[in-house]
């Protein structure tokens, strides 16, 4: 199909591979993990804005075939990231094709932005397709220690995304009920989110958004404050009382002056007893010693406050991944990110890493989620693609075909 994007139930010809459009199906949003008893937000999401275009190969050379037959199928179709036909093409490229070795993550916000992709994919232009490990990716998620900067990425993921609406009208929820101010308010103005509540709730919304798309932790790291929301993925805790642990670190380190009828270390001794802290399901690890914190539910009032005031330089915590046998991080929140969301340490070609792979997505904008996650789908990692379109209602649509690597074998 030259010239134009295909009309509605129509069928591609030539090397496209030819089926009816189907019905437009609704796709549920999914609240894994430590959030399971959330219930899905009463208020739709907005139109995502972002999406990527998971394209993969058995080779590169597919790869490249493959970029240049959607280069041909998307014609001079216009039009941005939201609109329906090029959010049922990246639906349709997840959910209904096979995710081989060799592979590209391509983030778009308009059809122009993916042709200019696809063209530079189709012509060598881009780095070579990452071939997966045929080993199951160890995964640790790594939190940093404190939140400036999100006030952009928490209005934004609220907007667009229903689980990470569903954390934060939580935590919310369990702000207005200890009579303090808006939290969502403190947040989409960029106040008070360095640390505290405020960093834990965008925090575990994040967590919850990565495993909403497939993307769990074997192993957490946390820094300062970091630690608190690192717990509560690893199942020290659950979310209303990692909530009520932050809030209660908050008024120790952050004092009003107000005359209370109990001390901070009296609030959090107390938050801590009410939590009934257990051991955590994965591993914990310092990112200030690089070393797990094995008695995590014996920490105390003053462990707690002496990890949030002592946050440290993340000393050795690179090793401690690699002593845990992860092979990818996942930075959840802060830490540079180009355009190209992944980064192999060491090399830029598979097989000659000299540590983990790195998702990491800048937190001042969704595109930079949406670009970690394409990163990580190109390391290697399955990604569950409904969770970046729950709430919406998609259908299947002709793509182009597989571009096999034609060879004669003579006997």
């Amino acid at each position: 199909i030259e010239g134009r994007a295909p009309s509605e139930g129509s069928s591609a010809n030539g090397d496209h591979t030819s089926f009816p459009v189907s019905e437009p199906r609704p796709v549920p949003a999914s609240f894994p993990g430590q959030v399971g008893e959330l219930a899905v937000p009463e208020d739709a999401v907005a139109g995502r804005n972002v999406r990527f275009l998971p394209l993969s190969g058995k080779s590169h050379d597919s790869l490249r075939d493959l970029a240049g037959r959607y280069l041909a199928h998307l014609g001079d179709a216009e039009g941005s990231a939201a609109d329906a036909w090029l959010s049922d093409v990246a639906w349709t490229a997840g959910v209904g094709r096979s995710q081989f070795a060799h592979r590209a993550g391509l983030v778009f916000a308009d059809a122009t932005q993916l042709r200019q992709q696809l063209r530079a994919l189709a012509d060598g232009n881009w780095p070579p397709g990452r071939a997966a490990s045929p080993a199951t990716s160890r995964i640790v998620l790594s939190y940093p220690g404190c939140g400036e900067g999100w006030a952009g990425m928490a209005e934004e993921l609220y907007i667009s995304e229903p689980v990470a609406r569903a954390v934060l009208d939580r935590c919310e929820e369990l702000t207005r009920g200890e009579q303090g101010p808006s939290l969502l308010e403190a947040m989409f103005e960029g106040e008070g989110i360095a640390g505290g509540p405020a960093a834990y709730a965008i925090a575990c919304a994040l967590t919850a958004q990565w495993a909403s798309a497939g993307v769990r932790a074997d192993a957490v790291a946390g820094q300062g404050w970091g630690v608190v929301a690192a717990a509560q993925a690893a199942g020290a805790f659950g979310l209303d009382d990692g909530f009520r642990l932050a809030l209660a670190l908050g008024s120790a380190v952050n004092p009003s002056g107000d005359p209370e009828r109990e001390t901070p270390t009296e609030r959090i001794a107390a938050a801590l007893g009410a939590a009934g802290v257990r051991e955590p399901a994965i591993p914990v690890i310092d990112r200030a010693t690089g070393q797990p914190l094995d008695s995590i539910e014996r920490l105390d009032a003053a462990g707690w406050l002496h990890i949030i005031e002592n946050p440290g330089d993340d000393a050795g915590c690179e090793q401690a991944f690699a002593d845990n046998g992860s092979d990818v991080v996942v930075h959840i929140g802060q830490g540079p990110m180009p355009d190209r969301a992944i980064a192999v340490d060491g090399a830029d070609a598979p097989g000659n890493s000299t540590g983990p792979a790195t998702a990491t997505g800048t937190v001042d904008s969704y595109r930079g989620f949406i670009g970690a996650v394409a990163g990580a789908y190109e390391a290697g990692i399955d990604v569950e693609f409904a969770g970046l379109f729950a709430g919406e209602n998609r259908r299947r649509v002709p793509l182009p075909g597989y571009p096999f690597q034609r060879r004669r074998h003579w006997i």
